[in-house]
């Protein structure tokens, strides 16, 4: 059996010692960029917070914050949000992955 734990810890670590992407699904259609910046400061500073939209303009209910801050409080800031409720929906965070970035690459449209 995988330890969950140890296994985002260690996920964390290869990624780098300071700035992490992470990838935030279930976003309310609503939200701005800055809010999704300042829902994640509390875990340490956002460099970048992206709210994905359509060509539409519309929230495509994802987005990404590059945090920069430790390791063990990145896994903390996952650990907090996922599965919490923002305006209704219900929030998933992950390092965000290779395959997430190359596939919206191009989707995003200024806020």
């Amino acid at each position: 059996m995988v330890d969950v734990e140890e296994s985002l810890e260690e996920s964390l670590e290869r990624a780098g010692p300071s700035t992490h992407r992470l990838h935030i699904d279930g976003l309310p259609s609503d939200v701005s960029d800055a809010e999704l910046a300042r829902r994640f400061t509390p875990f340490g500073e956002v460099r970048e917070a992206s709210v994905i939209r359509g060509a539409d303009g519309a929230c495509r209910g994802f987005g990404y914050v590059s945090l920069h801050a430790a390791p063990p409080e990145v896994a903390r800031c996952i650990k907090a949000y996922t599965g919490t409720r923002w305006r209704g929906k219900r929030l998933a965070v992950a390092p965000a992955s290779e395959d997430y970035m190359t596939r919206d690459a191009g989707q995003e449209q200024p806020a």
